[in-house]
């Protein structure tokens, strides 16, 4: 089962990536990651480790307040 909290910070990465214009091809590259994971990260599939957090933010020229604050169990 997935986690409301996983799939609503996931929700909040593809608003970012879409309001870049960016595919999760796109995103993925910027971030050193596959387009899987980025796919698995926004539909709150996957569990996101410290190390991709850092690198979604950054590759989306965010701070992790604009992806995390607020999000509830």
């Amino acid at each position: 089962m997935r986690s409301s909290l996983l799939m609503d910070f996931g929700v909040r990465v593809r608003e970012a990536r879409e309001g870049r214009g960016w595919t999760q091809r796109d995103l993925g590259a910027a971030a050193s990651l596959t387009q899987k994971q980025i796919f698995d990260i926004e539909n709150g599939l996957r569990d996101v480790r410290l190390s991709t957090l850092v690198r979604v933010l950054d590759a989306l020229e965010l701070g992790a307040s604009e992806l995390v604050d607020d999000l509830r169990h």
